[in-house]
């Protein structure tokens, strides 16, 4: 890394590979060894990401659940219905194997070549008509939360599922090796080992960072989903609780005020907010959504209107309140967006090697062929 930029490659899935040395060097040497140590009967499974001993033609996928997904490769088309996944398959250069995708994808793209594919329905039925007219037999979609529901119907129509989340810091990474070993294209691998070097070695440093905290000089957030009165909040279970709470050094408040909760979100009175706002502090307040930055305000005011208890203690007044306006930037491929983003809003005298927003943006965009904007992704109330 040098003045906070992380060198791992060009915008060219052959580069990646070329650029590597004597990477590539040590690469042939642990293919040798793999091949010594598969001949004295060790299992391929462990040495392989889950490539079966007995059939070089099928790949095992794990998914998130921990199921087992016995699927042939090399896979020559797939629908995908998990927009992280869609997003993963574009930086390994694979978007052009994809032929279908959810009706939510393809009437609002985030990506252009999203528009371009066949409508398989939603992301949660998908319709195996449709699947199979795309000329694909395999689907991807996520695992945790809003996954596929319908599995048995399309399995009896032949259709491979594989269900992989594609997002949260500890096994994002997983899952897009797991991706990129579907296709048996040996750039996209190595594409995937990039974006596994990239993205470790932001965590490693915002966690470097961090840690140097003690338990009295970590700040507390709280976390909610919309504006509505009956909108949840982010328990101590939520992925986005523990990115902010592992990577950049903060405490949920919610799982103080709420110690029992066990799902991701929970419903917390506005009166349990105010007062232990009022004993202890709140830092940060983060409104999730994804309505455009010009509307931050009005969403911010739209969520004090439904909520008059919060609103009357003026707690926002002392605090730090930020909308957010692209999801993605909390979870999936650039995660590492809202990692920045929070470690340097709230700790802006923590040394994370230089690091910005705009300066990984940059480095993401041109190590893997993107252009993803790092103008306006949060909106500050009161700034």
């Amino acid at each position: 890394m040098t003045d906070g930029h992380f060198d791992v490659g060009k915008n060219c899935r052959s580069r990646i590979i070329e650029n590597n040395g004597d990477k590539m060097d040590r690469r042939y040497i642990a293919i040798f060894a793999v091949i010594i140590i598969a001949v004295a009967g060790v299992s391929a499974y462990s040495v392989t990401n889950g490539r079966s001993s007995g059939d070089d033609d099928t790949v095992t996928i794990t998914q998130n659940d921990g199921t087992e997904v016995v699927v042939p490769t090399p896979v020559s088309s797939v629908c995908v219905v998990n927009t992280n996944a869609a997003e993963f398959l574009s930086i390994l250069g694979l978007s052009d194997k994809v032929v279908g995708v959810s009706s939510t994808m393809k009437s609002k793209p985030t990506e252009d070549w999203w528009a371009e594919c066949d409508d398989i329905g939603s992301y949660n039925t998908p319709n195996p008509e449709s699947v199979l007219n795309t000329g694909s037999t395999v689907i991807i979609g996520q695992c945790t939360s809003m996954a596929i529901t319908n599995v048995d119907a399309l399995k009896s129509m032949g259709i491979t599922v594989i269900l992989l989340d594609c997002y949260g810091f500890s096994t994002q990474v997983g899952d897009l090796k797991q991706l990129a070993s579907l296709f048996g294209d040996d750039e996209a691998t190595a594409i995937a080992d990039s974006y596994e070097e990239f993205f470790n070695g932001i965590v490693d440093t915002l966690r470097n960072a961090s840690s140097t905290l003690t338990e009295s000089q970590k700040k507390t957030f709280v976390a909610t989903m919309g504006t509505s009165a009956s909108s949840k909040y982010y328990t101590g279970a939520a992925e986005l609780s523990g990115m902010l709470e592992d990577i950049c050094g903060l405490k949920n408040a919610i799982s103080e005020i709420d110690s029992s909760a066990t799902s991701s979100s929970a419903q917390i009175s506005q009166e349990s907010i105010v007062e232990y706002y009022n004993e202890n502090g709140i830092d940060l307040f983060v409104l999730r959504n994804t309505t455009p930055y010009d509307q931050g305000q009005s969403e911010i005011e739209a969520f004090l209107s439904s909520h008059p208890v919060i609103d009357s203690s003026n707690m926002f007044d002392g605090m730090t309140v930020v909308k957010t306006v692209d999801s993605k930037v909390l979870s999936g491929p650039r995660c590492f967006v809202g990692m920045i983003y929070f470690i340097t809003l709230i700790y802006p005298e923590l040394d994370i090697d230089g690091l910005t927003v705009e300066n990984t943006l940059a480095d993401y965009n041109s190590t893997f062929g993107t252009n993803w904007t790092s103008v306006q992704l949060f909106y500050q109330y009161g700034v």
